[in-house]
C-alpha cells in the first residue's frame, strides 16, 4: 500500500505520502452517528486508539505495528525494533515495531509457524445503552 500511493501521479508537486499504524486486538463497534452522507458507526476502544497512535509515530510511506500484531504475523514481515513507547491513552509501554518489507521465507505456514500467537479474529461488540 505505501509503495502504489508513493507512485501515484496525483498531478502535485509534493508526491502521496501515507502513514500506516495496525494494532490488533478488541473493538466496540456502536451506533450510528451523524446523519446524510457523513453518517458513520463509532469505533472506540483501546485498539482503535492504540493504531491511530502507531500511525502518527510512523515515518511518511512506513508501516507501524504493536507487538501484538507482530507476535500475530509471525516471520511474514521483516520488521526493525522501535523499542518500548508510551502511547496517551495506554496505561503500560508498547512495544513498537516497523514493518520493513515481506519476508524470504519459502512459505507462508513457516513463516506463521514463528508466531507465538495464532491467527484469528476478534470479536466486536455493538453495545446499545436502554436507559432505565
Amino acid at each position: 500500500m505505501t509503495a502504489a500511493i508513493a507512485n501515484l501521479d496525483a498531478g502535485q508537486s509534493t508526491p502521496l505520502q501515507v502513514r500506516v499504524g495496525i494494532a490488533t486486538g478488541l473493538v466496540v463497534v456502536g451506533d450510528l452517528l451523524g446523519e446524510g452522507a457523513a453518517q458513520k458507526q463509532a469505533v472506540i476502544g483501546e485498539t482503535p486508539n492504540l493504531a491511530a497512535r502507531l500511525q502518527g509515530l510512523a515515518e511518511p510511506n512506513s508501516v507501524v505495528i504493536a507487538d501484538t500484531t507482530r507476535r500475530m504475523v509471525g516471520g511474514l514481515f521483516d520488521y526493525r525494533d522501535l523499542g518500548a513507547s508510551a502511547i496517551a491513552g495506554i496505561d503500560h509501554p508498547v512495544q513498537v515495531w516497523r514493518v520493513l518489507g515481506a519476508s524470504s521465507v519459502d512459505s507462508r505456514f513457516e513463516a506463521l509457524r514463528a508466531a507465538s500467537t495464532p491467527l484469528g479474529r476478534y470479536r466486536a461488540c455493538s453495545v446499545d445503552f436502554v436507559p432505565v
